[in-house]
C-alpha cells in the first residue's frame, strides 16, 4: 500500500521533498500559509493554512488520513511535525522534549555546557542586560531566530545599543543573546542519526560573504578544505556530544561550526535539513540521497539506501554556488556568470521578476552545481 506524506510548506526546499516523495511513488498532500509556492502544482491535495497552527494541521492529517508528515529546511515547521506527529502516534524524528532544549540557543548553550567547542554567551531582553559583557568582538542575535535573520556583529556596547532593535525585530520572544566571535573558517556538517548511532556525517565548507553581516552564504565546497582528519575528529565529537545531550535519537541533523586554531567551535545546530540544497551537493559528491534515506526511514523504519552506502567509497569533488543580487532587482538572466554545461542548475525566479528581500543585503536567485 502506498504511504502518503503531509509536506508542511510548498517553497523550493519542499519541491526538492516532493520530488523524492513521488519518485518513492508515494501520495503527497500539502499545507501552507501562502499558496503562491512552487510546490503548490505537484501535489495532490493543498490547504492554505498556518503550518504554526498546530490545531489546523492535525485536523489536516486527521482528514487525509496521513502516514507522516515531513518538511524540508523550514525552521518553522519543525515545532508543528513533532506536536501533531506526538499526537498522532505518527514516525517522527524530533520529539517535543528535545524541542524544548533547543527553541532557545542561550538555553541550549547553557545545555552543552563546557563541552569543547561550545563559546561563552549571555542573554537578555533589554539593552542593559549587556552592559557587563566584556568578550569583543561578540555576535548579536535573537535566541529563536533562523536563517542569519538579525545576526550582527558588535564591537563593543555601543554597537549592541546601535543593533539592539533591529535585532530584537527578528525575535518572536524578544529576547536577545550575545556570544563570543569565533574568527574561523566556516564549515558545515549534514549527518544523520539512527536508533542514537551517528550513520552518516559529511563534513563541507561553507563561504559567506565578507563585506555582509550575518554569514549570508555563497558557497559551499565538498570535501573540506579547511580541516584534517584530526580536526574531524573532533568535530563528530562535538556532534555526537550534541545529539545525546539533546537528545537526538533520529534523522537528519544539521551543524554550523568555525574552525578557529584547528579548533571547532559550535555556532548553530538544527533537527532539519539545511535552505542550501546540501542534500543534491552530496549527492553529486557521494550518491547518497538524503532525501530518501529520511522519507524511508519515517516511512519503514529504517533506511534500506543508507544501509547500502559505501562510506569508504572516494567522493567526487564538488561545489554549490549561489546565484544572488540585492532584493529589488529585477531579474535578467543574462546578467550572470553561469559556467557552461553545470552538473546542475536551479533558478527560484523567472525572467523579469522582482527579488524579494529577506537578509535585506544579498539573496538567492538561484543556484548551481559544478565539479571542482
Amino acid at each position: 500500500m502506498s504511504k502518503k506524506l503531509l509536506v508542511l510548506g510548498i517553497g523550493h526546499a519542499q519541491v526538492d521533498l516532493i520530488h523524492a516523495a513521488k519518485e518513492m511513488g508515494f501520495e503527497v498532500v500539502a499545507c501552507a500559509f501562502n499558496e503562491q509556492g512552487p510546490g503548490k502544482a505537484l501535489v495532490d491535495d493543498f490547504k492554505q493554512l498556518d503550518i504554526k497552527d498546530v490545531e489546523a494541521v492535525k485536523q489536516y492529517a486527521i482528514e487525509q488520513e496521513v502516514d507522516f508528515i515531513y518538511s524540508m529546511a523550514l525552521e518553522l515547521s519543525v515545532p508543528t511535525m513533532a506536536a501533531v506527529s506526538e499526537a498522532l502516534g505518527l514516525p517522527t524524528f524530533v520529539k517535543p522534549a528535545s524541542l524544548e532544549k533547543i527553541e532557545n540557543k542561550a538555553v541550549w548553550r547553557t545545555e552543552i555546557g563546557d563541552a569543547e567547542g561550545n563559546v561563552k554567551h549571555l542573554s537578555g531582553t533589554r539593552v542593559e542586560d549587556f552592559r557587563e559583557w566584556a568578550i569583543y568582538p561578540a555576535i548579536l542575535k535573537p535566541v529563536d531566530g533562523s536563517g542569519q535573520r538579525g545576526v550582527i556583529r558588535v564591537d563593543n556596547f555601543e554597537d549592541i545599543q546601535a543593533a539592539f532593535n533591529e535585532s530584537v525585530s527578528h525575535s518572536l520572544s524578544e529576547e536577545l543573546m550575545v556570544e563570543e566571535f569565533v574568527d574561523g573558517r566556516e564549515i558545515s556538517v549534514n549527518t544523520f542519526v539512527e536508533k542514537g548511532e551517528l550513520k552518516f556525517a559529511l563534513v563541507s565548507d561553507r563561504i559567506s560573504y565578507e563585506e555582509y553581516p550575518g554569514g549570508i552564504i555563497k558557497a559551499h565546497y565538498i570535501p573540506s578544505r579547511v580541516i584534517d582528519e584530526e580536526a574531524k575528529a573532533i568535530v563528530l565529537n562535538l556532534v555526537d556530544k550534541v545529539n545525546k545531550t539533546i537528545g537526538f535519537e533520529n534523522g537528519h541533523i544539521y551543524f554550523q561550526m568555525k574552525v578557529q586554531n584547528d579548533t571547532p567551535y559550535l555556532i548553530e545546530f538544527t533537527p532539519r535539513f539545511d535552505a542550501c540544497h546540501m542534500w543534491n551537493l552530496i549527492y553529486y559528491s557521494t550518491g547518497l540521497d538524503l532525501r530518501k534515506v529520511a522519507l524511508e526511514t519515517l516511512a519503514y523504519g529504517e533506511s534500506e539506501t543508507l544501509a547500502k552506502f559505501d562510506e569508504t567509497q572516494d567522493i567526487r569533488e564538488v561545489e554549490t554556488h549561489f546565484i544572488s543580487d540585492k532584493p529589488g532587482t529585477i531579474v535578467n538572466k543574462e546578467n550572470y556568470e553561469i559556467p557552461e554545461n553545470p552538473l546542475y542548475l536551479k533558478w527560484y525566479y523567472d525572467e523579469g521578476q522582482e527579488v524579494r528581500s529577506v537578509t535585506g543585503y544579498m539573496e538567492k536567485v538561484g543556484y548551481y552545481i559544478v565539479e571542482r
